[in-house]
């Protein structure tokens, strides 16, 4: 699978509020797995929720039975274990008071790339020809755009294309995106926070994708630093067409540092 995953950053934060976790090996019956969180929240809360979201997530899957069958029904569970850890932690101390996380957790199987999703962190198949957004952003501008009343050029530029709609860990019984997906024809899968995707255009980051993952990955940090960095951001990309896992397992945290690689 060939496993890669970077935070950064970015060029106009002080700290680092995005953690991710990579394990190209199986974890715990999973056969890998792969977590992307982006958080919020003042008082550097938002270092807080993320972290504190992954942790919550692995430790349900340590301690947590299930059937290869319900793979998918597993990850949204371990969501929603991590959302009411989370809110519990943000109702007992003042200065995590609203704090939350957007949540992209993946793992593939095979052929099949089982998805659960809260947020405007995304999630990419890497086509020969492009890229296939997998998930869906939970915002206010992608609401108002799939009503009609703004046009993705709009969306752009919107005062409140930042606002989320969704994010893990600020009210109890959120639902959490669930999706199974079939990889034939799939190269590769991007995961990133929008550090990212707020910087650089699909077509500009699919152009990067060339050479090794950990090659992409840097040259993804570069050109979205070079537009700007202005805010955190975080990959991880890995094989889609490689069965045999590969890769260590590990948690980033965060932090005032750059370049970090798993």
């Amino acid at each position: 699978m060939d496993p890669v995953g970077i935070t950064d950053i970015g060029k106009q934060r002080l700290n680092n509020e995005d953690s991710l976790f990579v394990s190209g090996e199986s974890f715990h019956k999973l056969p890998n797995l792969f977590i992307v969180a982006d958080g919020m929240g003042g008082h550097n809360a938002g270092e807080v929720a993320s972290a504190e979201a992954i942790s919550l997530f692995t430790k349900y899957c340590e301690t947590t039975a299930f059937k290869k069958k319900e793979t998918l029904d597993h990850l949204i569970a371990g969501c929603v274990y991590a959302n009411d850890g989370v809110l519990t932690m943000a109702e007992s101390n003042i200065n995590y008071g609203g704090m939350g996380t957007t949540f992209s957790v993946c793992v593939k199987d095979k052929k099949k790339l089982y998805i659960a999703h809260i947020g405007d962190s995304r999630i990419y198949a890497v086509l020969s020809d492009g890229m296939r957004l997998l998930t869906c952003d939970h915002t206010y501008v992608n609401e108002m755009q799939k009503l009609g009343q703004l046009t993705e050029e709009q969306a752009k530029t919107h005062p409140r294309r930042n606002m989320l709609t969704k994010v893990l860990g600020v009210e109890r019984g959120v639902k959490f995106d669930g999706q199974a997906f079939d990889l034939t024809g799939c190269l590769k899968i991007l995961m990133c926070s929008d550090g990212l995707t707020n910087m650089l255009t699909d077509g500009e980051i699919f152009n990067e994708i060339t050479g090794s993952n950990a090659d992409t990955a840097n040259r993804l940090i570069d050109a979205a630093n070079a537009k700007g960095g202005a805010d955190n951001i975080t990959i991880i990309i890995f094989d889609a067409t490689e069965t045999v896992n590969g890769g260590g397992q590990g948690a980033a945290g965060t932090g005032r540092h750059n370049k970090r690689t798993l």
